[in-house]
């Protein structure tokens, strides 16, 4: 379980790197963050988007490497990797835990219940917490099959 959770940490560290503006070096990556889609569910049942940040910090992650920027998830156990089929729909649903979906092949549209759509693509962060009311749909969009990565993360 721990080679697994070190596999893991690895892939999530690797992804939040592209975030790093192109001129900031590791070394300067102190105060930078990972800029997610929130999607959530007000007291109503009704779906949104929102915005929300990860902070990196430098870390020795990899020794005898040079620091890097990361941000570390507490008490993830386990991921899933998902996949659907290129130009596929799954009409209204719940995420069906708080989890975050980290976007790695193919281009998704989701809709939540206020009307608003949006598109993620590759390198996209979501974090999901519409485990309430009538939830959101997705669309993948293209004949290239969605990818993605989704971590359950605790309940703030």
């Amino acid at each position: 379980m721990l080679r697994r959770l070190c596999l893991l940490v690895t892939l999530l560290g690797c992804l939040c790197l592209p975030a790093l503006a192109d001129n900031a070096s590791p070394a300067g990556a102190a105060g930078q963050s990972v800029t997610y889609t929130r999607m959530y569910t007000d007291a109503d049942g009704e779906s949104h988007f929102d915005e929300g940040t990860l902070d990196l910090e430098l870390k020795d992650y990899a020794p005898p490497a040079e620091p890097i920027a990361v941000h570390s998830f507490q008490n993830v156990d386990s991921a899933t990797l998902l996949r659907m089929e290129g130009n596929s729909f799954e009409d209204w649903h719940q995420a069906p835990r708080r989890q975050f979906a980290f976007i790695l092949q193919g281009t998704v549209e989701v809709t939540v219940t206020d009307g608003e759509v949006r598109r993620f693509t590759p390198g996209d962060v979501v974090l999901l917490e519409d485990t309430a009311g009538k939830g959101h749909t997705t669309r993948i969009i293209g004949d290239v099959a969605h990818l993605g990565l989704m971590v359950p993360v605790d309940p703030d």
